[in-house]
């Protein structure tokens, strides 16, 4: 019988998988340096929203506790946390040779930063509009003679900030939106919480 990792399971690191001297085949010299940074691409266009599966494709050979996964083998990120241009991916489990491996790895771009660099997508930062709608639309109150501008400019923005929430709600049902394109170059990373663990 196969059982799912058990929640107590400590995830495996995955780790750039060390080339012995055959390996290289005179294409790199035994003590040139090689980048231990794990390379992979996204391997299908996609509209992901969170939630999203978005299927990966290894450029290296890795070491997941001593079991070699191969380059060319499918990854699944689930994609969440969508901000300011950037999405965030996480890997949770690897399936190699009809086992499946408890992982905790994050997406990184290729500027460093976690999560993807989406710039063209579509993000619905619903708190931000509601806020900057009722303030600008209200900025301009009389603080003349009346004692009751304030309130009515409160009010007046309480009603702006249930409207602007109103029309973002109805909008929200399209939720976050991020276009990924086939051979986007992303970096796998050991997630901190599994650093931080050790």
């Amino acid at each position: 019988a196969v059982n799912a990792p058990s929640e107590n399971e400590e995830p495996g690191e995955m780790v750039k998988k060390v080339k012995v001297t055959s390996d290289y085949f005179n294409t790199i010299t035994q003590n040139e340096h090689e980048p231990n940074l794990i390379k992979a691409i996204i391997d299908e266009d996609v509209k992901a929203v969170d939630g999203s599966r978005v299927r990966l494709r290894l450029l290296d050979d890795v070491e997941i506790n001593e079991t070699v996964v191969k380059s060319g083998s499918y990854l699944y990120a689930i994609m969440s946390g969508f901000s300011s241009q950037r999405v965030k991916g996480t890997i949770n489990s690897v399936l190699v040779n009809d086992e499946i491996i408890k992982v905790s790895l994050s997406l990184y771009d290729t500027d460093g930063l976690e999560g993807l660099y989406v710039p063209s997508s579509s993000f619905r930062e619903t708190a931000k509009d509601v806020a900057s709608g009722a303030f600008n639309s209200n900025m301009n109150m009389n603080t003349g003679g009346n004692g009751n501008s304030l309130t009515q400019w409160g009010m007046q923005a309480i009603q702006d900030a249930y409207q602007k929430t109103s029309n973002a709600i109805s909008k929200n049902i399209k939720k976050n939106k991020v276009n990924l394109k086939y051979g986007t170059f992303v970096y796998i990373i050991n997630s901190k919480e599994k650093r931080n663990a050790k």
